[in-house]
């Protein structure tokens, strides 16, 4: 990793050489209670959330949350809006066995270690779903779809959020999703939440042309070496590319804007001994 300080602050100027190749400028200057880099890092950690939908869910965040009849009606409403067949949304208490080490000294300097098995509370939360009977069973989260944990927890978290003025995080939030839910949660990122910022990454060409500003949609290209570069097509000079009434998915795909993955057929029919235009052709006139 090389790191490159440009403007460092005064306070931390003379321990500069101190900061290792792997450790981040911000954590060390946090850390020497520079008062800049302490406010920086106090936002990061309060107010940069990450929605990670490849980890199990932490409900504990969400108890006083769920805890409000109010609020669970209101996120049912939502879900079943949104054609989820959830019913009721419950947070269930467990003690699971974990083990705590403890590292000892002793007078010598002789180091040991000891093991402990304690019980330690874990909250699952449990939806409710309906059978062609109309009665009622639970599923565990976990066992949910993995576009109905990723829609139910991004919906909770920005419920849980509201009003506060947050950043979101999420990696390929699109994945496992209908692109109508895709849809809806753009609109709920852009539309019926005005405090918050949401940053998402995405391989779903269609999402260029739902309702997004030309300054909101950015590509990521990498160059031979594997760097990458990051731009908006509010960078394009031509006007017409900062039209929000333009397809942007069409001239994506034209080549328009770059970010593109280029794949060479040839190299890739030689590695497996094919030729596709061939077989194609064969093909045709067997049939």
């Amino acid at each position: 990793i090389k790191q490159e300080f440009k403007v460092v602050p005064k306070s931390i100027a003379k321990s500069m050489s101190q900061v290792r190749k792997n450790q981040l400028l911000l954590f060390f200057a946090q850390m020497n209670n520079v008062t800049e880099a302490k406010n920086a890092f106090s936002w990061i950690v309060s107010d940069v959330t990450i929605i990670n939908k490849n980890v199990d869910i932490n409900a504990k965040p969400f108890i006083p949350f769920f805890g409000d009849e109010t609020n669970k009606e209101k996120m049912l409403i939502f879900l079943r809006a949104a054609d989820f067949n959830i019913y009721d949304i419950e947070l269930r208490e467990r003690l699971q066995p974990q083990q705590k080490v403890t590292i000892n000294q002793d007078v010598n300097g002789e180091i040991s270690t000891s093991i402990q098995t304690v019980d330690e509370k874990v909250t699952d939360i449990y939806l409710a779903h309906k059978n062609r009977e109309g009665k009622l069973f639970w599923l565990h989260y976990k066992d949910e779809s993995a576009g109905t944990k990723l829609f139910f927890l991004i919906v909770a978290t920005i419920f849980m959020n509201q009003g506060r003025e947050a950043l979101f995080l999420i990696d390929e939030f699109d994945a496992p999703l209908h692109i109508k839910l895709t849809e809806v949660a753009l609109r709920l990122f852009n539309e019926w939440n005005s405090t918050s910022q949401f940053v998402v990454t995405t391989h779903e060409f269609s999402l260029m042309d739902l309702s997004l500003r030309p300054d909101q949609i950015w590509f990521v290209e990498k160059d031979r070496f594997g760097c990458s570069e990051l731009y908006s097509i509010f960078d394009f000079d031509s006007p017409d590319c900062r039209r929000q009434d333009y397809g942007y998915k069409k001239r994506y795909l034209q080549g328009v804007y770059g970010a593109d993955q280029i794949i060479n057929y040839p190299m890739l029919e030689d590695v497996l001994g094919v030729n596709y235009e061939c077989a194609k052709s064969e093909a045709k006139s067997n049939g």
